[in-house]
């Protein structure tokens, strides 16, 4: 038996959720929240299931999604990089030291 998923093949701009939000506005909402999609739906009023579904639908909001991603790993590079080499009120950490060249090197 074939599993039901909650979200829809979409065929026309017609069947999209919530088409009074344009691609634009969406992205834009996606980027201001960091790219978590829940957060995203509760900010537009919407479901994230029909959330998803916009994204499938749209280069765009599927690009700002991808974007938020990396900024999102950048920033917890940025962290491990930063405990790693300690600062002045912290030693430098070796064992992150080999964590995050083995992870990144």
């Amino acid at each position: 038996m074939k599993k039901k998923t909650t979200t829809a093949v979409v065929e026309g701009r017609e069947a999209l959720p919530r088409r009074d939000l344009t691609d634009e506005n969406i992205a834009q909402m996606v980027l201001e929240c960091s790219g978590f999609p829940s957060k995203v739906a509760d900010a537009l009023g919407m479901s994230v299931p029909d959330l998803l579904v916009r994204a499938k639908a749209s280069r765009k909001i599927g690009g700002a999604f991808m974007e938020a991603r990396q900024r999102q790993v950048d920033f917890m590079k940025m962290a491990a990089m930063k405990v790693a080499l300690g600062d002045k009120m912290t030693p430098p950490d070796p064992t992150m030291m080999r964590w995050f060249i083995n992870k990144y090197e």
